[in-house]
């Protein structure tokens, strides 16, 4: 730290204000580096930012439709090969178990015959796939065909009347789509009061199905229950990779899976608060959606094999805190790098600029107003203050030979005048002196 008295027409007053435009000029340059690295490195860094995370959430709704679309091809596949079994085609089955006409106190389950090479083919089917809850086909007579009868099911026995199969969602959808295989929507274990399948339990399920056609001839449906459950462990794997939440939206529901696996099902889409946006949700890509005051930035995907879209949300404040969490290190080493880069400048100013300037000063201050021109500068160095110094003390050198010659001229011509005047004051003549006009100046008698 330097102190100077401020002389506006003085060394040290200009010299002070020649230091304090170097600091303003750096101060500027500061301010004016970091503004520009806000303005645009940083929107620069978030934009790159977020584009890593759309392509993170792509890849991983991508993956996670590819285990979807090859877990429905090997669903597709284990019912084409169950129904090789041509006693999945036989008409006589009017014996099969039927739960039409379940009473309270149950049905007679005694399976023979096809029935019971049936079951056998399911249980051996189940004993390979630990995400199959259950396997059966329902006949066009009405009788009902699992691997593990009705009466097994946690259920109070009065729950155990009526099933009727043919009126099921993925009885009627498999009747429409003879062709194809059909994939339900996600369903709770427990649908209804009046469900008897489904009564006690808690497991969400997706069922698919296949009619079985001879001849062109419906003659049931084969389905499989699959526990969404089970599938889930797979999904959960990444689902807070980005502090967002993985689900799949489907005609009439949304389904939410967290971090720990679980699923949330939200079977009323007309009482959810995303209704409003569900049919943008749905047409892939990613937006901007606002619920109850918060936005979120939602990413979806069309499934494929299955009608449903999958998504992954992350609350906006999050992917901003992201944001932050990068840019805001990001910006304090900026400015600290900036800071210390134009303190080294300073220095190097101080050094090889404002010092050479103050010495050179100094000495033409010497040699103006003190009238030192045997004292020289010295700064020894090949740059251009070097040269500067070198013709300084150079001309110094000159003007003070010249004025030394001058002394001794007029020392000279001081001698020879006091020789005259001595010579005239001691001549006898009358002496008379006049310039050049004939004018007299000087008359001596």
């Amino acid at each position: 730290m330097f102190i100077v008295t401020y002389n506006p027409g003085g060394e040290q007053g200009e010299r002070m204000k020649l230091n304090s435009r170097i600091i303003i000029i750096l101060i500027v340059s500061i301010i004016v580096t970091i503004i520009g690295i806000t303005q645009v490195l940083i929107p620069q860094i978030e934009s790159n930012i977020v584009s890593q995370l759309e392509e993170n959430i792509h890849e991983h709704l991508d993956n996670v439709e590819k285990y979807l679309s090859e877990f429905m091809n090997y669903t597709r596949q284990d019912i084409a090969f169950l129904l090789t079994n041509p006693e999945f085609y036989t008409e006589n089955d009017q014996d099969f178990t039927t739960y039409l006409n379940a009473t309270k106190n149950g049905v007679d389950f005694n399976p023979q015959g096809d029935e019971s090479v049936i079951i056998e083919i399911f249980n051996r089917y189940k004993a390979s796939k630990p995400q199959i809850e259950f396997v059966y086909t329902a006949r066009e007579n009405g009788s009902f065909v699992m691997d593990s009868p009705i009466m097994d099911v946690t259920a109070p026995k009065e729950k155990l009347f009526d099933y009727d199969p043919r009126v099921r969602p993925w009885y009627v959808k498999a009747l429409e789509n003879p062709e194809e295989l059909i994939v339900t929507d996600l369903y709770p274990a427990m649908a209804d009061d009046n469900d008897v399948m489904n009564e006690g339990a808690y497991d969400y399920y997706v069922t698919a199905a296949k009619a079985i056609k001879k001849d062109d001839k419906i003659l049931g449906v084969l389905g499989i229950d699959i526990n969404l459950n089970v599938m889930s462990e797979y999904l959960k794997g990444n689902t807070s990779k980005e502090n967002g939440v993985l689900g799949i939206l489907q005609e009439d529901s949304i389904i939410s899976i967290n971090d720990t696996g679980g699923i949330v099902l939200d079977e009323d889409l007309t009482e959810n608060e995303w209704i409003d946006e569900f049919t943008t949700i749905k047409s892939g890509g990613s937006q901007i959606i606002d619920i109850e005051g918060e936005s979120y930035l939602v990413f979806s995907k069309a499934a494929s094999n299955i009608n449903w879209t999958l998504y992954y949300s992350i609350p906006l404040h999050v992917i901003e805190q992201d944001v932050r969490n990068i840019t805001m290190p990001f910006m304090m080493f900026s400015s600290l790098i900036v800071t210390l880069f134009s303190m080294v400048i300073f220095i190097g100013l101080r050094k090889y600029v404002l010092r050479p300037i103050s010495i050179i000063s100094s000495g033409l201050n010497n040699a103006s107003h003190a009238g030192r021109l045997s004292q020289k500068i010295v700064w020894e160095s090949k740059d251009d203050f070097g040269m500067m110094t070198n013709l300084f003390n150079n001309m110094i050198e000159d003007i003070d030979t010249y004025q030394n010659k001058l002394e001794d001229l007029v020392k000279d011509r001081t001698h020879e005048l006091e020789k005259f005047s001595k010579a005239i004051d001691h001549s006898s003549f009358t002496v008379v002196i006049t310039d050049t006009k004939g004018n007299i100046e000087y008359v001596k008698y």
